[in-house]
């Protein structure tokens, strides 16, 4: 259902949100297991929802998708660990309107 919603373009805030949302389960590996549903920890899938909502989609809401690849950039989790685009995704983020990117990308300078 949020896959769905994910890719669904009728709504860009909607799609940036529910992006933001798997990219963050698969980052934590979040779900109720003994039910059957959740997901392991998967850097890379929550890489690809990030991307997606900041690079794709680019509403409001991208700043969560951006400031998270400024983490996953930083930290080489999902991705190869890369400085430079850590801080333009932070950047980017805190264009924006996220004031934690902000205090990174300061800290950063």
């Amino acid at each position: 259902m949020l896959e769905k919603a994910c890719n669904d373009k009728k709504d860009k805030e909607i799609q940036a949100a529910t992006c933001n949302v798997l990219g963050g389960v698969y980052l934590k590996g979040k779900g109720i297991f003994g039910a059957g549903k959740g997901v392991y920890q998967n850097y890379k899938k929550a890489y690809e929802y990030f991307k997606k909502s900041c690079d794709e989609i680019e509403a409001q809401n991208s700043q969560f998708g951006c400031f998270h690849l400024g983490y996953l950039h930083a930290q080489g989790k999902g991705t190869r660990q890369n400085s430079y685009l850590a801080k333009e995704y932070y950047g980017k983020a805190c264009d924006m309107g996220n004031q934690g990117a902000c205090n990174i990308y300061k800290d950063m300078q």
